[in-house]
């Protein structure tokens, strides 16, 4: 499905997941943002790891929005990933 295009641009505006249109960002310092490479907490990651292989659903001990969060929930997910492919070569 395609949105109608804002006035003056040829880009359909993004909608959010309630279906509401997002604010058009224009300009490098967006694009420098977005593109630019993220900096993980190593410590953080490992913890994350650990916790995402041993299973179960456990909340994230760092505040939202910080770079240890983040770094967390990726080990995370990668640990839990890395026990589910051993989980099905021993199968």
């Amino acid at each position: 499905m395609t949105w109608p295009a804002r006035k003056g641009s040829q880009r359909p505006r993004k909608r959010s997941r309630t279906g509401r249109a997002l604010p058009y960002r224009a300009g490098h310092d967006h694009e420098e943002r977005i593109n630019s490479p993220k900096k993980q907490d190593p410590d953080a990651w490992r913890q994350g790891f650990e916790a995402g292989e041993r299973g179960g659903r456990v909340a994230c001990p760092y505040p939202a929005a910080t770079v240890e969060a983040w770094s967390w929930r990726s080990g995370f997910t990668e640990g839990k990933a890395a026990a589910v492919a051993r989980l099905e070569t021993t199968v």
